[in-house]
């Protein structure tokens, strides 16, 4: 069996089509200028928990440095509290 160009089919792609392997990547929020990521968001997440969680929602997709930070101030809020709680509870039933 011959192995010849002419086995082969060669298509032409569409003008539209992106042929940007990366493309998923391309779709991607910028973030702007005051996205810092600081931590006092963080620390705002930490102490005010409520606050931290809708500014995480809100700025999830505009401001996603900031949100990141505000959201971890909550989530290290809920595991401090619970670890705290385990204590407690294990120290109470000690007594």
């Amino acid at each position: 069996m011959k192995n010849d160009e002419s086995q082969f089919v060669k298509k032409e792609m569409p003008n539209n089509v992106n042929t940007n392997h990366n493309s998923l990547y391309n779709n991607r929020t910028v973030a702007s200028a005051g996205d810092t990521g600081s931590a006092g968001w963080g620390i705002l997440g930490f102490f005010i928990p409520a606050v931290g969680a809708i500014l995480y929602f809100l700025w999830r997709k505009s401001s996603p440095n900031n949100a990141r930070k505000a959201g971890q101030g909550v989530l290290a809020n809920i595991i401090l509290n619970f670890a705290l709680m385990l204590i407690l509870l294990l120290f109470t039933s000690l007594l």
